[in-house]
């Protein structure tokens, strides 16, 4: 029995096919055999083949037959931006914005999904996440911008077939990834180290002797902070001092046991790293008649801007410097390069007043 298929969903089929099972070169199966093969109408078979090869994923010459094109460098839409990021973070909306400039700018169109619903692990959001992802995939974009906390491997590896939808991956975070095989990875992310080194070193400045970090409960970021600014105070000739970390979890609790430990202490500086951390224990220490900046110094480390009520030093990085440093980073992986790398040096982008000891 002949089924009765719509030609883009055989050609979505025989897309899958391409990517599951055939290289670059390979002979794709005569009209007639994908006919039998499938059960499938001739004429919706010639549709969906001439829609492939209109895609860039098959080349027909003739009576020489259809090959596999080389789909891992053609068939893209080498103007077409695929944008990934919370956009509902004060941080990431702020590089949407410069990015959607920037692109235009180099000849790109921006598309977007935002992850903030991933990213705040509401129920099925991150089933729904991928869903998007992969719709948004299907005007197959040459490059893909990602800014997500969820491990690489396991992004590409629920991507599945739809990763083959894409040539370039720039990843937007510090930590460490390993190089995808058959991924060109790029990487653009704030200079971490230097950034901890700037902290401390303001901290040490201003003669705070404790240090707090206030950190998403996230293992590997807070295990490379504390290491960092271990490191950072060692270099200054401090070995003594303690660090505490607090859970983002568990908010409440976190921010009352800040409050004591400010109460006990005379020289404290809080390193916040989550979008509002900072705001929310500025909050905390000021009902409790904790004064600020000269009991305790608010440091916050996610380039947001706070009120001069908050009297906080925040530091960040120059947008526009970020999103050319992935303009940068995608003409590199354009090179026929596999892995790019580039960080962005922080800046200071409000400072506290004088601390009055």
């Amino acid at each position: 029995m002949i089924k009765k298929y719509k030609y883009l969903q055989f050609a979505e089929l025989l897309e899958n096919e391409i990517y599951r099972a055939y290289q670059p070169g390979q002979v794709f199966p005569s009209q007639e055999m994908l006919a039998e093969r499938f059960s499938c109408n001739r004429a919706t078979v010639n549709k969906a083949v001439r829609e492939l090869a209109e895609r860039g994923l098959l080349l027909q010459q003739g009576r020489k037959g259809t090959f596999v094109a080389d789909f891992i460098n053609s068939g893209f839409d080498p103007h077409l931006l695929a944008l990934v990021m919370p956009l509902r973070s004060h941080m990431w909306d702020r590089l949407y914005l410069e990015m959607s400039c920037t692109s235009s700018e180099n000849n790109y169109f921006t598309l977007a999904v935002d992850t903030s619903a991933a990213a705040e692990k509401q129920p099925g959001a991150e089933a729904e996440l991928f869903r998007r992802l992969k719709h948004l995939l299907q005007f197959r974009p040459r490059n893909v911008v990602v800014s997500t906390e969820l491990d690489i491997n396991y992004f590409l590896e629920k991507l599945g077939n739809a990763r083959r939808k894409f040539r370039n991956l720039i990843w937007l975070h510090d930590r460490d990834i390993a190089n995808c095989s058959d991924t060109p990875l790029g990487q653009v992310s704030m200079d971490m180290t230097a950034t901890w080194r700037l902290v401390a070193e303001n901290a040490l400045h201003s003669g705070y002797r404790d240090i707090c970090l206030f950190v998403q409960n996230i293992s590997f970021m807070s295990d490379a902070l504390k290491a960092c600014v271990k490191n950072v105070l060692a270099e200054a000739g401090i070995t003594d001092v303690h660090i505490h970390c607090f859970n983002e979890d568990d908010l409440q609790n976190s921010l009352n046991s800040l409050v004591h430990l400010a109460q006990t202490n005379e020289s404290l500086a809080v390193i916040c790293t989550y979008d509002y951390g900072a705001h929310l224990v500025s909050g905390a220490l000021r009902a409790a008649n904790i004064l600020i900046p000269d009991k305790v110094g608010i440091y916050g480390v996610n380039n947001t801007p706070w009120s001069e009520q908050d009297n906080l030093t925040s530091i960040g990085f120059d947008y526009r410097l970020w999103s050319r440093q992935i303009i940068a980073c995608i003409n590199q992986l354009e090179q026929d390069k596999t892995h790019c790398k580039l960080a962005i040096p922080p800046q200071f982008i409000q400072r506290a007043s004088t601390r009055h000891i």
